[in-house]
């Protein structure tokens, strides 16, 4: 997964900030599944794997969503910020 070293500058990031460790675990595991519906899409965060993250996040509960679209959210913030974003960032 090509996502791999900038998740893990994250989460140290997450860990670094005092970040409960439910909540560093919880975190990862989301983004080990946008990670994997993005690879499936082609590898870059582009449109297309935009849509396919928002039409799979309809399938589960309102607290799972609002989880991974923060854990989603904060990772791209923290990847532009740091020069460390997944392939196809910009």
């Amino acid at each position: 997964m090509r996502w791999g070293a900038a998740l893990d500058g994250y989460v140290t990031e997450l860990q670094r900030r005092g970040r409960r460790p439910h909540t560093v675990q919880g975190y990862r595991g989301d983004l080990l599944w946008a990670a994997r519906v993005v690879e499936a899409t082609g590898g870059g965060v582009d449109e297309g794997a935009v849509q396919v993250l928002a039409d799979a996040l309809g399938e589960l509960a309102p607290a799972t969503r609002a989880r991974r679209r923060s854990a989603l959210r904060g990772f791209l913030d923290w990847a532009a910020g740091a020069g460390a974003g997944p392939p196809g960032l910009s």
